[in-house]
């Protein structure tokens, strides 16, 4: 009995052996008995002795490591079966693992060629295709793909990548914005989004983006930081602020945070809570020469300059070569009227020059103080002073076309017309562009008569900057006196689509009406004076003539009425 037992299990532990080693063939040939049958082909012979290709055998030695076998047994299987669409199909991925490109290539287009569409094999081919860098071609294949399967997400996401890959990135925007309209919760994705729009430059969207990402991780450090930067970027520094407090509260040493959030302060003129937060920094590294510069430069802004000053004096005294910061010191002294002082540090830093460019540099910086020096006596109307301060600043630079404007224009104050003209113009050789420089010399030509040769200069200004307000204005004026009324007119209009607030334009404006007798649009502008400027009585008074004839004139045709 016991051997009776022995021999049965013996004989089903053979017939199991038999079955596993023999399975995966039995399958094959089952599904291809019931896909001939289902496409009408003939069947094939199904016996265990068939030539049907034994894929499981290369695939086995493919993840045992072996790919070359693998290799050799696959290709064996489509030499017995050159028409088998899974059998090439196995092949060209086994080719393409062995970076044997072409042979993959090939393979993949035999597919198609006998199947006529199969979209993983056209994805695999544009995979080949990738690696070999013929990114075109790649492309070309995924659009065929998603033109009959526009929902094939990975041909899609290898398209988005490809485009990414080759730069062209208003087309990878554009395809990862069709993925997420169907995984609108999907946050890489998002990731990727807001991250193409950043690269391109697009920092609305980025933001709008990112913003859509905060919703989902609230808590994610990196998005709130990169929200920052970007409603910085925006000029939205109330978003900035509130972004860098809720990255103060989860790390409350966030010295980046703090520093943002001094300068966000800064953009909308809280100077005061902006300089709190640089002083907070400066205690935790009192060494920074960057944190100093901004405290002073706060200071600057709040016009507390005898502050600045003394800050700027207690750092030198520890780093007394530091030139950057008395560069600032300067421009304290200078904003402070202390042109002296601010002379006396600019002419110590050209003595210390280390090279010609140095000392160029350190003197202009000189010759600018000592122009604005001279600024503020032409403002206090001390001519002789200013001239005189003028002429000092070209001794240390006389390449400098605001000093020459500045000797034009005191010129012109003092009525010396020659050398007001003959200084404008040569600024206007070192600044060949500037516009107010051609303005000036219009409004000298002006003063003397020569209206023609002022009313050219007028122009030459506008053709220099066409958004010239006062040379639009002046230009005007000058038509107005030749009574080129048209002309005027234009003028005046575009000074307005300038700046639409300034009731002396308004005022020409309706002057130049009011000759033309164009007398409703005249009344039109005069009304916009007044509401602009209460207080203008000329404006006032022509438009009582203009209500003080329509009443006369409305008089008028009642009487006649009347008579009729």
């Amino acid at each position: 009995m016991q051997i009776f037992i022995t021999v049965i299990i013996a004989f089903l532990l053979i017939s199991l052996l038999i079955y596993l080693l023999y399975k995966d063939v039995l399958t094959s040939n089952a599904n291809n008995v019931d896909k001939n049958i289902e496409t009408g082909n003939k069947p094939v012979n199904t016996k265990i002795k068939s030539t049907k290709p034994n894929t499981s055998t290369s695939e086995y030695m493919y993840h045992s490591g072996n790919l070359d076998e693998a290799i050799t047994i696959q290709e064996r299987n489509v030499t017995n079966n050159p028409n088998d669409l899974k059998s090439l199909f196995v092949l060209g991925e086994l080719y393409l693992q062995n970076c044997q490109h072409k042979k993959a290539k090939d393979r993949f287009l035999k597919i198609l060629k006998i199947s006529g569409e199969h979209s993983d094999t056209r994805y695999k081919l544009a995979e080949c295709y990738e690696e070999i860098e013929k990114f075109d071609k790649a492309i070309r294949e995924l659009q065929i793909i998603l033109e009959k399967k526009p929902d094939y997400i990975n041909a899609r996401l290898k398209l988005y990548d490809l485009y990414r890959k080759t730069n062209r990135l208003s087309q990878a925007i554009t395809e990862i914005k069709k993925i997420l309209l169907v995984q609108d919760d999907n946050l890489e994705l998002r990731r990727e989004l807001a991250s193409l729009y950043l690269i391109n430059k697009n920092y609305r969207q980025a933001a709008d983006e990112y913003e859509k990402i905060f919703t989902q991780a609230p808590d994610d450090i990196s998005v709130i930081s990169t929200l920052t930067e970007l409603y910085t970027h925006l000029n939205n520094p109330e978003k900035a602020i509130d972004l860098n407090k809720m990255l103060l509260e989860h790390d409350p040493d966030n010295l980046k945070a703090k520093n943002n959030l001094a300068e966000a302060f800064l953009s909308i003129n809280k100077p005061d809570m902006a300089l709190l937060i640089f002083k907070e920094l400066e205690e935790k590294n009192p060494e920074s020469k960057n944190i100093k510069k901004k405290i002073l430069s706060t200071y600057i802004k709040m016009e507390e300059y005898d502050n600045g000053i003394s800050e700027c004096l207690s750092f030198l005294e520890v780093r007394p070569n530091s030139n950057d910061i008395k560069e600032m010191l300067i421009e304290l002294y200078e904003k402070n009227k202390m042109f002296q002082q601010a002379i006396d540090i600019a002419k110590e830093l050209s003595y210390e020059g280390k090279n010609d460019k140095e000392v160029a540099y350190y003197n202009g910086l000189r010759s600018s103080v000592i122009c604005n020096w001279g600024a503020h006596f032409y403002y206090l109307k001390s001519y002789q002073e200013a001239l005189n301060k003028f002429i000092e600043a070209l001794h240390y630079d006389d390449q400098n076309p605001d000093i020459y404007f500045n000797i034009g224009r005191t010129n012109h104050a003092i009525k010396n017309y020659d050398d007001a003209i003959s200084y404008f113009m040569r600024a206007i050789s070192l600044s060949p562009n500037d516009s107010d420089l051609y303005l000036y010399v219009g409004h000298v030509y002006d003063e003397v008569g020569e209206e023609d040769i002022a009313l050219k200069y007028y122009l030459e200004a506008i053709e220099k900057n066409k958004e010239s307000e006062k040379a639009h204005i002046a230009a005007g004026i000058a038509f107005a006196t030749k009574r080129w009324t048209d002309k005027a007119i234009k003028e005046f209009l575009k000074a307005l689509e300038i700046n639409p607030n300034n009731p002396e334009t308004h005022y020409n404006l309706a002057l130049a009406y009011d000759n033309s007798k164009d007398y409703d649009k005249a009344k039109s502008e005069y009304i916009k004076t007044i509401s602009l400027d209460g207080n203008h009585k000329e404006a006032g008074n022509n438009l009582q003539i203009i209500l003080d004839m329509e009443r006369q004139h409305k008089i008028h045709t009642e009487q006649m009425e009347k008579n009729r």
